[in-house]
């Protein structure tokens, strides 16, 4: 699809932050949303629901965002995390498409979990994410 179809679809924030396996809602805290926007991210996780808080780090309209997932307990608990969301267009024997990027960065604090198990968890989260996003790209294509 257009990079600008695929934008009006990632730039709503609570809609595609909740194709997520862990994101339940979003509550932007202002309108409209952009660089600073305070987060409120309902989670789930077990049967147990809890809200960690964010904010909107950058805003680049038309290409990407990025935006933190914190712990109700500060940054330095519960897996702190950045997502940065990147929109790119391509143009091949006259065609045009888009790509789209999503990279987590974040850092482990979960000190006595062994690093075997860190990893299973980490890669299933980010294949179930995958797998989540791409049918409702497949969605959005038909």
């Amino acid at each position: 699809m257009s990079k600008e179809r695929l934008w009006e679809f990632v730039s709503d924030l609570r809609l595609f932050l909740t194709i997520d396996p862990y994101h339940r809602r979003v509550l932007p805290m202002r309108r409209p949303i952009g660089e600073g926007t305070h987060l409120a991210i309902e989670h789930g996780l077990l049967g147990v629901t809890f809200f960690r808080f964010g904010r909107v780090l950058g805003w680049n309209e038309g290409s990407g965002y990025s935006f933190s997932d914190l712990s109700s307990r500060g940054p330095r608990h519960g897996f702190p995390h950045i997502f940065e969301v990147t929109l790119e267009s391509h143009r091949d024997s006259g065609r045009e498409f888009s790509t789209l990027r999503i990279e987590v960065k974040g850092r482990w604090t979960a000190r006595p979990v062994p690093a075997v198990l860190r990893s299973w968890w980490l890669r299933f989260t980010c294949g179930l994410h995958l797998r989540m996003l791409r049918r409702k790209l497949e969605d959005l294509i038909e």
